[in-house]
């Protein structure tokens, strides 16, 4: 890239950002301070009305317990032939790395000229920043959902609202090891010209 901003260090960050698979994420987790500073990276995130439709739950160590049984308990009632193996399965999910951040959309519909998708896509942004920040202070984090993630039993362990939308579960650690790096994007195969 000969572009005279190639080398700008945010440019880099971004070009170089890379999810860490969960089971690569190792303690130490963040500090309450670094947790604090990332998510406030996050509230810079484009934000319609400024709503500030962003939801955040942080669990470390025995919290992480709490949401791994809501996992379990939601999984045997979606699944009620579930084996034992398959509900400790879905358990574990919330177990892989030392720290989940749970960010949700408190979505408005109050609001004609902020449509809902808008505040959501505010969400994705909020995280979107957050992990950046994460990566910046060389903690690897990864962006999980499933359908597990909006059912009732996960939103109270959250204690979040029945009516938010669970946007992101992001599992956050050291890196055990580094992510290959991305292969490169076609541009022509998402730039529109006509």
């Amino acid at each position: 890239m000969s572009l005279k901003h190639a080398q700008n260090p945010v440019i880099q960050a971004l070009l170089q950002r890379r999810s860490t698979p969960a089971k690569a994420l190792t303690a130490p987790s963040p500090s309450e301070e670094e947790l604090q500073l990332a998510i406030e990276c996050g509230t810079t995130a484009p934000d319609h009305g400024a709503l500030r439709p962003w939801r955040v739950r942080v669990m470390q160590d025995e919290q992480r317990e709490l949401l791994a049984d809501a996992f379990g308990r939601a999984f045997a009632r979606l699944n009620p032939d579930a084996t034992e193996q398959a509900i400790e399965a879905a358990r574990s999910k919330a177990l892989r790395a030392p720290t989940v951040i749970a960010v949700a959309s408190d979505t408005r519909h109050d609001v004609p000229k902020v449509p809902a998708f808008e505040q959501v896509a505010s969400t994705a942004a909020f995280i979107e920043h957050m992990q950046l920040a994460l990566n910046a202070m060389d903690y690897g984090c990864v962006w999980v959902t499933g359908p597990l993630s909006q059912t009732k039993e996960v939103k109270d362990a959250l204690g979040f609202a029945d009516s938010v939308d669970v946007v992101g579960l992001i599992q956050v650690g050291t890196p055990s090891v580094m992510p290959p790096p991305r292969k490169g994007v076609d541009l022509a195969q998402i730039l529109i010209s006509k």
